[in-house]
């Protein structure tokens, strides 16, 4: 699943939208249980949205303030969530793979220390 716009992942967490903006708590994160939040991958656009409740998003430079923010476990973006699944998937495959390779390597012997 492919988020249809990055600005989704942050309707999915309205608290850090508040935060990256320094709004008055809960100004915007109250809203979160409405309909169109509680499954913002559905809404249309998610970018005019989010400039509906933040008038000065600007695309290009404010993502990089509201993504430090993001909830890992709270968002309710679905695709956030498989995006995160998918990243977890692959940090443990490589877990693994780095532990056999060390598993593989030969410990060295007291004479080869310096």
């Amino acid at each position: 699943m492919v988020c249809h716009e990055l600005e989704s992942w942050f309707l999915g967490d309205l608290a850090a939208v508040e935060t990256a903006y320094g709004l008055k708590p809960e100004s915007l994160s109250q809203k979160q249980n409405q309909t169109k939040f509680r499954n913002p991958d559905r809404v249309n656009s998610a970018k005019e949205e989010l400039r509906k409740l933040v008038s000065e998003y600007y695309p290009g430079t404010h993502s990089r303030m509201i993504a430090p923010y993001l909830s890992l476990t709270e968002n309710k973006s679905r695709s956030f969530q498989v995006f995160l699944d998918g990243i977890n998937k692959i940090l443990k495959e490589g877990n693994m793979t780095q532990s056999k390779m060390q598993e593989q390597l030969p410990t060295p012997k007291s004479e080869d220390k310096i």
